[in-house]
């Protein structure tokens, strides 16, 4: 059998997941990648690609809290990001001291802040959209599962 590539690889998570979020026990990690290597033994042939793209995972989760760590600035108060991140060049970001940034990074930085508010917000502005409409009817009817709410809209016509 040939060995999967990546692509075919995150293929099969995103159906394993798929399938467990409509699942009592939800989707973790664990369990995917479990019956991920119990179907697929031939993935373990990808060890090395995929162990450099976990370290990749890490070394972000390293970066991470920096970009949320302030400290006192000379002229910009005691609480001040101490970090900025900048676009690489090619598609990614870099995360480096406020001491070492240009205009370009400054600027970068702000945008990238703003990018990800409106994200966040667009989100939370639809969870919000959800809940009014799904925690009033789940708690007039006593659901316990926003899906007992769903069929109920879906049976009343409700697109």
């Amino acid at each position: 059998m040939i060995p999967a590539d990546k692509r075919t690889i995150r293929q099969w998570l995103r159906e394993y997941a798929e399938e467990a979020i409509d699942s009592p026990n939800g989707a973790h990690p664990v369990a995917l990648v479990s019956r991920l290597l119990d179907e697929h033994p031939e993935v373990r042939g990808h060890a090395d690609e995929l162990l450099e793209d976990a370290l990749r995972g890490w070394a972000n989760e390293a970066i991470k809290p920096k970009r949320m760590e302030t400290a006192p600035l000379p002229g910009l108060g005691d609480s001040c990001p101490i970090t900025v991140t900048a676009p690489d060049g090619e598609g990614g970001y870099i995360v480096k001291s406020i001491r070492l940034a240009t205009v370009a990074d400054l600027v970068a930085d702000v945008a990238i802040h703003e990018e990800n508010v409106t994200h966040a917000l667009r989100g939370r502005r639809l969870a919000l959209r959800r809940n009014d409409r799904l925690v009033p009817l789940m708690e007039e009817h006593g659901f316990e599962l926003a899906g007992d709410a769903l069929d109920l809209l879906e049976q009343q016509g409700e697109p």
